[in-house]
């Protein structure tokens, strides 16, 4: 597991450094710092805004892909290290690169799934809100039962006892007020 993650760091390293360098070559600027001190005028002089935008935009894209790509990869690799068994690790790791979806992820690659629609700026639009509901939702289940992408079915049980749980903890606390409530009626 070691070397894969070594691996990983060799790869998103030049990956990082590529992203870097076009971003230094589109802008003119080595650092933001450098940016703000100089307090060049991006709105007159950076033509660049309109591609370099574009660009950001598609690297945000395929980094979110790979990002996910590695958590699903990883996850396979670590179940099939424990017991070699490939469906087990295929399915663990599917449902390691969905479970690390969270809502900016999901608006990313909602706003990719809909620029295959052809009604530009509003399907993105619509994408991006879907993803990020998603993916919100995705990072809501894990907050409720943080297992649960472990094993869906015992997950999904957990989470229903204990949805029953609160819902008998708020009838009886309803009960109680106007048990209560009856009380100083009946008293008063």
């Amino acid at each position: 597991m070691s070397k894969l993650g070594e691996l990983s760091g060799k790869v998103a390293s030049p990956v990082k450094e590529g992203v870097k360098w076009g971003i230094e070559k589109i802008s003119g600027f080595t650092s933001l710092e450098k940016a703000v001190t100089t307090g060049k005028n991006f709105v007159g002089d950076a033509k660049f805004l309109g591609k370099g935008i574009k660009i950001l935009g598609k690297v945000g894209t395929v980094m979110t892909v790979a990002d996910i790509g590695f958590e699903g990869v990883s996850g396979g690799i670590e179940e099939y290290s424990k017991t070699k068994d490939v469906g087990k690790a295929v399915k663990h790791g599917a449902l390691d690169a969905v479970s690390s979806i969270g809502p900016l992820e999901g608006a990313t690659l909602g706003a990719a799934v809909g620029s295959v629609i052809p009604i530009p700026g509003f399907s993105q639009a619509v994408g991006a809100g879907v993803g990020f509901a998603v993916g919100a939702g995705i990072q809501g289940i894990k907050m409720i039962e943080p297992d649960f992408f472990d094993d869906p079915v015992k997950g999904t049980k957990k989470i229903i006892n204990k949805t029953g749980k609160v819902i008998k903890n708020a009838t009886n606390v309803v009960s109680k007020t106007f048990e209560g409530i009856g009380k100083a009626l009946v008293l008063g």
